[in-house]
């Protein structure tokens, strides 16, 4: 994680009552989905948040500071606010975002969720030292890149 992700965002029509929702995943920000966002907002004349979570964003030690039930509550903040201020609501997750989002869509009875590789199974707190320490020993993951996807990233 980089200190450069540490904001949530709203983009689209800021009066829409079309709402979306998208929580990243663990160890993520919200900047992983901020030109689908744009995409989504512009297509579907609609808002979409994309908050960053607590002890995201930054360092992978600031994941220690928050428990679960502390996430699970910041993203249910986040998704009431937008069902207070939208007819229509969509929760859209990645990962760890993606089994946050089909709680939430339970509780506030959305009109879509969307989850992109949720786990089965919720496996929390995740060893954050372990990982911190693996990340230190290589500096450069080299990061294999599909012949059609630099134009999928320009749009």
């Amino acid at each position: 994680m980089s200190a450069t992700h540490t904001e949530s965002y709203s983009v689209g029509n800021p009066t829409s009552r079309r709402r979306i929702v998208m929580l990243h995943g663990y160890t993520g920000s919200a900047d992983s989905f901020r030109n689908l966002a744009e995409r989504l907002a512009h297509t579907f004349n609609a808002r979409v948040d994309a908050p960053l979570l607590p002890g995201h964003g930054t360092s992978l030690c600031d994941l220690q500071k928050y428990s679960y039930a502390e996430i699970l509550d910041s993203a249910r903040s986040e998704v009431q606010r937008a069902r207070n201020e939208g007819d229509e609501l969509v929760l859209i997750g990645y990962c760890m975002g993606g089994i946050l989002a089909a709680t939430l869509a339970r509780e506030f009875k959305t009109d879509a969720l969307v989850c992109a590789l949720a786990p089965f199974k919720r496996r929390f707190p995740f060893n954050v030292r372990l990982f911190a320490a693996l990340l230190h020993l290589k500096t450069d993951w080299p990061k294999f890149i599909l012949p059609w996807e630099p134009k999928l990233r320009q749009g």
